[in-house]
């Protein structure tokens, strides 16, 4: 597993944002508990610009991981993006409470 991430984290850092995601994708699995794969792949969706799959994966990557202020910045833009704007307000909020 860990050589899958480390070949997902190569292409992302190549911006090849989808065969990346496809990885990071098959490494959340089901469950979305794979913490590393959610964030990147969060990260993916954000470049492909695809909001409502990166908001998915921002929650459950704050499920596991609910103090991280980067993540929660992240949910505020794919919020923006989408014009909901009174839960962009309130991710932003957390983000300033850590």
């Amino acid at each position: 597993m860990e050589i899958r991430y480390d070949e997902a984290k190569s292409l992302y850092d190549n911006k090849e944002y989808e065969p990346a995601l496809q990885i990071f994708k098959e490494l959340a699995g089901p469950n979305l508990n794979h913490k590393r794969a959610l964030y990147y792949g969060a990260r993916c969706y954000e470049a492909l610009e695809d909001w409502e799959n990166m908001k998915v994966f921002c929650k459950a990557y704050l499920e596991i991981k609910s103090k991280d202020k980067e993540v929660w910045e992240m949910l505020n833009r794919a919020h923006k993006k989408l014009f909901e704007y009174e839960e962009a307000q309130e991710a932003l909020d957390r983000a300033n409470r850590l």
